[in-house]
């Protein structure tokens, strides 16, 4: 199948008539920068208030439907190709698509007050990147994945260039337990690894912050991650081993850095992730 009779498939589905006339900045989306219509100018916006779109859970849950809307009204009626299904969510470019990312969408504004001045991104440690690379499909099982992962958004870092979402990624593969083994490090005036990422700007005035407020433990509480990743034992905060994920394994060093070339997408590490955000979930419910 050519573009030209792919994109007439598309506007002939029931997605795009849904869309187009409700919200149609998802079509608006497709047409011009998968299909490459010089028509649209501009796409257009989509009308997040109307929606009720004000929060990073609202964002989630809409995202849910919309994709779950893309499939079964054009994907499950039609053989497209892996690689063009992710184009048209708007992944692995620059251009927008039928995925918004909602950790744009979550209100540091409580936190904000605590760090005055200090602007900060999110982190829900699995990515959609992560979710292809485990699945390796777009489908209902996708969706799920996506919804159960993806639901509560738990740490957060200084907006900064070279900030620690950045240098954890290189760092320890964006494996968090390392990076707040790390972090604990130098709070502690122990070594730690990303220490001039840590004497950066934004991120140093943060850390020096949570120093003066009681140090790591005061971070700890900021995350509310206690009993999660973190367990108190005599006094101190020790972080769990997630590869190992028994509950009684901790982190006692950082290993080479051969140990972060695995790719964890595919590994129980994975599936441990998970369990642990589910858990954080649940917590934050009692």
């Amino acid at each position: 199948m050519n573009n030209i009779e792919f994109c007439k498939l598309f506007e002939k589905s029931d997605f795009y008539k849904k869309y187009s006339d409700n919200h149609p900045y998802y079509t608006d989306c497709i047409m011009k920068y998968v299909f490459g219509d010089d028509s649209i100018k501009r796409v257009s916006k989509l009308r997040k208030k109307e929606i009720g779109i004000n929060s990073y859970e609202t964002m989630h849950k809409w995202n849910v439907k919309v994709m779950k809307d893309f499939y079964s009204l054009f994907l499950n009626n039609n053989d497209v190709d892996l690689e063009t299904i992710k184009k048209m969510l708007g992944f692995k470019r620059n251009e927008p698509g039928i995925y918004l990312d909602p950790d744009k969408y979550f209100s540091y504004k409580d936190i904000e007050e605590k760090f005055k001045g200090i602007n900060f991104s999110g982190d829900s440690l699995i990515s959609i990147d992560r979710i292809f690379k485990r699945l390796n499909k777009f489908d209902d099982e996708f969706i799920k994945e996506y919804d159960e992962s993806r639901k509560e958004l738990v740490f957060f870092f200084p907006q900064e260039n070279g900030g620690i979402n950045i240098c954890r990624k290189s760092s320890f593969n964006d494996r968090i337990e390392y990076t707040l083994f790390d972090i604990k490090n130098y709070i502690e005036n122990r070594p730690s690894k990303m220490f001039n990422c840590y004497s950066k700007g934004k991120t140093k005035e943060w850390l020096d912050i949570i120093k003066k407020q009681g140090g790591f433990k005061y971070l700890v509480e900021l995350y509310k991650i206690n009993d999660v990743f973190v367990k108190k034992i005599e006094g101190e905060y020790k972080i769990f081993d997630i590869d190992v994920n028994d509950g009684k394994t901790f982190i006692e060093k950082i290993p080479e850095c051969s140990y972060f070339d695995k790719e964890w997408a595919n590994q129980k590490y994975y599936e441990n992730i998970k369990s642990l955000l589910k858990k954080y979930s649940e917590k934050l419910t009692i």
